[in-house]
């Protein structure tokens, strides 16, 4: 299956809306689908790092309020 980083956003989104698991479960397959399909040197040592750190310290302030 081929994924694009939009798609990845879009599925962590979903994730963080849907209120069922908790931010760690979330982020973790976040990056999952970002090393799936990120094959250039600058995605691989900048954006994939960037992204997945970004939503970890930061999701707090976004995931599903029963769940924060």
């Amino acid at each position: 299956m081929f994924l694009t980083v939009n798609q990845c956003c879009m599925y962590h989104d979903l994730c963080y809306a849907g209120c069922t698991l908790p931010q760690m479960e979330c982020d973790n397959q976040f990056c999952e689908c970002l090393s799936t399909i990120i094959s250039n040197p600058f995605c691989m040592s900048i954006v994939y790092p960037s992204h997945c750190n970004f939503v970890r310290l930061f999701g707090n302030l976004f995931i599903c309020p029963m769940m924060g």
